[in-house]
């Protein structure tokens, strides 16, 4: 499953030579990668933190390994996949006959943690596609400033959001600094 759909010519190359037939973020680096590549998978951990799917019509989410769930940090169910049904995928726990979830087969698969997050998840309609989310920003959408933000708090957990006031001032005299633009942009 490819959820991302890039319209620039450089984001289709890299998906052409990177990840052809799955997502970024199951891409990998190796010896060859560009510096480029490199840099984007580095904030692959980052991306993975607020990254999750809100389920539609398309319904081709997979169950265990895909983050569906609002749950949050991981997104994903707590609960084992039984045998066999690693790659489930979650139309099929929905009923076919009325397009609700289905209570009996939810009841025999998950705890009752992941019960509450499934059926508390409102079905789509039959003409909404499955949509792919950041979590950490309103309209869902994905900014670098809200990344910036997450990526600040995994590295110092123990801070506040806010930031620490003697940072705060550098911070402040680097991007308000009386220079041109494209040695703000250098910094």
């Amino acid at each position: 499953m490819a959820p991302f759909k890039f319209l620039s010519p450089d984001a289709q190359v890299l998906k052409a030579r990177y990840y052809p037939s799955s997502s970024p973020l199951e891409a990998t680096v190796d010896y060859r990668s560009s510096l480029t590549w490199r840099s984007i998978i580095r904030s692959k951990d980052i991306v993975q933190q607020g990254y999750r799917i809100r389920i539609g019509s398309e319904k081709m989410v997979r169950i265990w390994k895909d983050q569906w769930l609002p749950r949050p940090s991981t997104y994903k169910s707590t609960t084992p996949p039984p045998d066999g049904l690693e790659n489930a995928i979650v139309v099929a726990l929905i009923d076919p006959d009325s397009g609700e979830w289905d209570r009996p087969i939810i009841d025999l698969l998950f705890v009752n943690e992941d019960r509450g997050y499934i059926l508390g998840i409102p079905l789509g309609r039959a003409d909404q596609l499955d949509i792919h989310c950041w979590h950490y920003s309103q309209n869902g959408l994905f900014s670098v400033k809200s990344a910036y933000s997450i990526a600040r708090q995994t590295d110092n957990p123990s801070s506040p959001s806010s930031p620490n006031p003697m940072h705060q001032s550098v911070y402040n005299a680097i991007w308000y600094a009386n220079v041109p633009q494209k040695i703000r942009l250098f910094t």
